[in-house]
């Protein structure tokens, strides 16, 4: 960002810092993502079921409703 302000001959004022709460996996993402959890059992309390479910990719419900450009696992 230095360089292509200094390139337009302008000052940088700020300089970017990569935001790690987009980088799944991350430390600060995943504190976030606890952070958001207990804020939302504290809001509305604790769940009462946690439901898994195990389902396979090529079942016709779920061919079915993919949209052209998803995947299995972006429906899964």
């Amino acid at each position: 960002m230095r360089q292509f302000a200094s390139m337009l001959q302008y000052k940088s004022a700020l300089t970017a810092i990569r935001d790690e709460y987009f980088n799944p996996g991350s430390p600060r993402n995943m504190r976030e993502r606890c952070c958001d959890a207990m804020s939302i059992f504290g809001k509305i309390g604790a769940p009462d079921l946690f439901v898994t479910f195990t389902a396979n990719p090529r079942w016709p419900e779920v061919i079915d409703n993919l949209l052209p450009e998803e995947h299995q696992i972006d429906l899964i």
